[in-house]
């Protein structure tokens, strides 16, 4: 598994696909990771298109990280990866909910970088207060509890996967400015997201939460040129619906690209 050095930093970074439009597929936070993506979206998607993914910082098989969690420092990672990647060309981000904050982030402060963007289960704001108390008590057994029969009962069975999300998530609660980055992360402003000149793709599980569907109706008020995409999914839709995803990526990305 490759390890890319990024300013002195180790990534861990995974490519797919030899040909086409460039993605960069972003991660969510706490049990998100390159798997996320490499054993779902990616492999469908990469038939005709070059695929990025990498381990966000402390995630993964990417280098620990006592800070940075907040969207600007998680955006400029980005940047550079993309820089060494694409050598400045101009790609698509896909990001799963905090990472679809990152991608966000990522096309209003280099927009020069940013082709289009597609936007999968984010909240905005960020985090509320609530959803704090919430994280701080839950466990990484609770997480789990999130994801898809098939996914879970791999979680449940015990041993090496099991111990290494359980860590990572105590990783990041305990030894990491994480918490506070996010209880100090402001909304992103409406006024900037109405000059985003970028094309954006926001795609929804009909089964999510109500903050997230809030979200999406704000999104499609705000940004000036967008549409929307439900799938038959909950939050984690990159796991529950990655063939349907993968299809509504795959064609966003060619009918801007003609």
């Amino acid at each position: 598994m490759p390890i890319a050095t990024i300013n002195g930093r180790q990534v861990h970074v995974q490519t797919l696909g030899t040909a086409g439009p460039r993605i960069v597929l972003v991660h969510g936070m706490l049990i998100g990771s390159v798997a996320s993506w490499y054993f779902t979206v990616a492999p469908p998607l990469s038939s005709g298109h070059r695929l990025l993914m990498y381990d966000l910082r402390s995630h993964g098989r990417s280098e620990f990280s006592p800070q940075g969690y907040g969207f600007r420092s998680m955006a400029r990672d980005l940047r550079d990866l993309v820089l060494d990647w694409a050598g400045g060309e101009p790609v698509t981000v896909a990001g799963h909910s905090y990472g679809a904050g990152i991608a966000l982030r990522f096309a209003l402060d280099y927009p020069e970088l940013t082709h289009k963007v597609v936007v999968i289960e984010a909240t905005l704001p960020v985090v509320t207060d609530e959803g704090i108390q919430k994280l701080t008590r839950e466990t990484a057994e609770s997480l789990i509890e999130m994801l898809p029969p098939w996914q879970r009962q791999a979680f449940e069975t015990g041993g090496r996967r099991s111990r290494k999300i359980t860590e990572q998530f105590e990783t990041l609660a305990s030894k990491t400015s994480m918490l506070q980055d996010l209880m100090a992360e402001p909304d992103i402003d409406d006024a900037e997201l109405a000059a985003l000149a970028r094309p954006v793709l926001l795609c929804y599980g009909t089964d999510t939460v109500e903050i997230m569907k809030a979200t999406c109706q704000r999104l499609l008020a705000t940004l000036p040129d967008v549409r929307a995409q439900m799938l038959e999914s909950g939050h984690l839709l990159p796991l529950e619906a990655p063939r349907h995803l993968a299809q509504v990526i795959a064609g966003f990305v060619e009918e801007q690209s003609r």
